[in-house]
């Protein structure tokens, strides 16, 4: 090796060895001053001064009383306040005698912040913590602290930043105590919360327990260094998990006051909702399985709500909406979409028990309505579109294509417009619903829907095939149940029923006054009978329906026109009226029977007789003789046609057109008024 080169070598290994020292005397020196800074500062902040500070700091920046029985410094291995059995107070109004109490306190501190004269902990375990929030009558809250004059005048702020590390909590208790409410309380057993400097890649898992039923939360931040700040989002997620259900959060998570910019996906697994239910404190209902999803997108004060999925048991909904969050109050728009929809099996599905018979002999129940959850439903601000493909009622009935327009607010909840197809007909009308009155307000419009299919899907054993029937309906009542309702009915009705076809087997077992007329009408063979035309106006006053005429009939060969009531909060009727022939062949029936023909009893199953001094035989008579009087069916139409004004079903609505104009000055609109066919 060269001279020069071994020079060069020796050289450069000299000066790295004086490097080196160089390197370790600093280290030196610079242990030797933060030994001297700790030893001063240990000497300067003792116990007693170290607690005092602390009393004036927390008294000064909060405005309440802090109570410590012991707070101390220690270096062991790195500076930590190590506090004891300390308590924050209450304002002077609040209930309970202190905000905040805790056991034990250990928070490790950051030396070099320490050395210039500022408490920056870097980790921080407490044990033993309870927390008492109340809100009084007046809205006042105890966890709002007083802010210095000073503070509120120049906006800045004197505390350090917080950088931790780590945070461990156990053995945690929150009571919430709002005016002339019940207390909640929640409970935490263990929280470990671990981040990298400057609150990022936060990490957390907790064990909470709430009304004895325990939750386990997950949660990943990547950068919380923006909490507090407005708009501030993190990306990250959250994981719920109690014994039988799972809530699962991701994306853009808001970690402000507001809900600026987050963009969520959201998803919710149960398989038994009764665990949910019980940590909010709401009575064990034996729901289906549950499951939810839906992603999240704020816009410009809008909350966007996409891909939206509910399903419970076999009721399943999708959708989306959007809820505008700027002003006073929210308000929400939605779109919704269900293929199929049993109502006794969506009940069941949610927990509520089948409604009890009805007591014999009532048309109605006296069960409670859900009112309480039409008050919920108008509280809150919005419009649904509804499109429900089939829904099948409790009575059996189906309706298809059931489309509604929803529209929420402060004081009802209104179904603007509502249409479905029904037995071969369709209808549409409006309701709207008051639940804090309990006041509903109908109006309905039904054509052509088959009243045979309709009594068969009712469970009645009438052979009755057609009978397209039109309705028109303009209706108000009140009340707690249906009972309620229908003896508070107020309004007209319109009924009118086209051709029908029934099989006199089956009259002895009609459970209508109709159905029981049929042997009066029939002009052909025993087993079947003919009706042309059925029509009833009803103007209902707190359950009572009187008019004259009231309805009318008419078959092949007789035709019968009725006046009387009809009352539903007793539940009865009494129409009277005389049968006569469609055809100009007079049968004598006054003579033959003596009077009229007399309907009247339970609305259910009423008593058909003659008055005065009607008996079964003469009705026979009656029967016999149209069925044996040779009128022909032409002769019979011949004579309908020469004679329009004596058909009972035009004659009763004519009646009442007459008297339409003062309807009208009585605030009826003419179009209730529903004309025959």
């Amino acid at each position: 090796m060269p001279r020069q080169t071994l020079q060069n070598s020796l050289k450069n290994t000299t000066e790295m060895t004086r490097r080196r020292k160089i390197i370790f005397v600093v280290l030196a020196i610079l242990g030797l001053l933060l030994l001297s800074g700790v030893a001063a500062v240990k000497l300067l902040l003792n116990d007693e001064r170290l607690s005092a500070f602390a009393r004036e700091r927390v008294s000064n920046s909060l405005g309440r009383e802090l109570k410590l029985e012991d707070l101390s410094l220690r270096f062991q291995p790195l500076p930590t306040v190590l506090i004891r059995n300390a308590e924050l107070g209450n304002p002077s109004w609040a209930k309970e005698a202190y905000f905040l109490r805790a056991d034990e306190v250990a928070a490790r501190l950051n030396l070099t912040s320490l050395l210039r004269g500022q408490v920056e902990p870097v980790a921080l375990s407490i044990k033993g913590l309870s927390v008492n929030l109340e809100n009084s009558s007046d809205n006042r809250k105890n966890w709002q602290m007083q802010t210095p004059a000073a503070r509120r005048n120049t906006g800045s702020s004197s505390s350090a930043s917080l950088r931790l590390a780590s945070l461990q909590l156990e053995n945690v208790r929150i009571r919430y105590a709002k005016h002339a409410e019940p207390l909640r309380e929640l409970q935490i057993g263990e929280l470990h919360a671990h981040a990298d400097p400057g609150l990022r890649k936060v990490r957390m898992d907790a064990r909470i327990l709430r009304n004895e039923v325990p939750l386990q939360l997950k949660a990943k931040f990547e950068d919380l260094s923006g909490i507090g700040r407005e708009g501030a989002v993190s990306n990250g997620s959250m994981e719920l998990s109690f014994r039988s259900a799972q809530l699962g959060v991701s994306g853009s998570i808001p970690i402000s006051g507001s809900l600026r910019n987050h963009k969520l996906n959201a998803d919710f697994d149960a398989k038994s909702a009764g665990e949910i239910l019980r940590f909010f404190g709401i009575a064990d209902i034996d729901l289906a399985p549950i499951k939810a999803s839906v992603e999240l997108e704020e816009d410009k004060n809008d909350i966007r709500a996409s891909n939206l999925l509910f399903q419970i048991g076999e009721l399943k909904i999708n959708g989306n909406g959007k809820v505008h969050v700027a002003g006073s109050k929210p308000y929400y728009r939605a779109s919704l979409a269900v293929e199929h929809l049993d109502w006794t099996q969506t009940m069941r599905d949610f927990g509520r028990p089948p409604p009890p018979p009805k007591p014999p002999g009532q048309l109605f129940r006296d069960t409670p309505l859900g009112w309480r959850a039409v008050s919920g439903l108008q509280k809150i601000k919005g419009k649904t579109e509804l499109h429900i493909q089939r829904v099948k009622l409790r009575s059996g009935i189906e309706l298809k294509d059931l489309k509604a327009d929803v529209d929420a607010n402060d004081k009802l909840l209104r179904i603007n417009a509502f249409s479905f197809s029904m037995l071969d007909g369709r209808a549409h009308g409006s309701l709207a619903l008051e639940g804090n009155r309990r006041t509903a307000k109908l109006n309905l419009e039904m054509n052509k829907v088959s009243l045979g299919k309709w009594l068969a899907a009712r469970g009645h054993r009438i052979a009755l095939s057609g009978g397209p029937m039109d309705i028109k309906a303009s209706l108000s009542a009140s009340g707690l149940s249906m009972k309620d309702l229908a003896e508070s009915l107020t309004g007209p009705v319109n009924i009118s029923v086209g051709p029908a076809k029934l099989q006199s087997k089956q009259i002895q077992q009609a459970e209508t006054w109709l159905i029981g007329l049929a042997p009066v009408f029939s002009t052909t063979e025993a087993d079947q009978v003919n009706l042309a035309c059925m029509s009833a106006y009803l103007p209902f006053e707190k359950g009572h329906a009187a008019s004259e005429p009231i309805g009318g009939i008419r078959s092949d060969a007789s035709q019968f026109l009725a006046s009387g009531y009809v009352d539903l909060k007793q539940q009865t009727l009494d129409l009277r009226g005389r049968v006569r022939a469609r055809s100009g062949v007079s049968l004598g029936v006054s003579n033959i029977a003596g009077g009229d023909l007399k309907i009247a009893g339970r609305i259910g199953k009423p008593v058909i007789g003659l008055d005065p001094g009607g008996t079964p035989s003469a009705l026979a008579r009656i029967g016999a003789a149209i069925m044996t009087s040779g009128v022909s069916i032409l002769a019979t139409a011949l004579w309908d046609a020469a004679n329009p004004a004596s058909d009972p079903c035009q004659i009763t609505f004519s009646a009442h057109e007459k008297q339409r104009p003062s309807r009208q000055k009585n605030g009826i609109n003419s179009q209730q008024t529903v004309e025959a066919n």
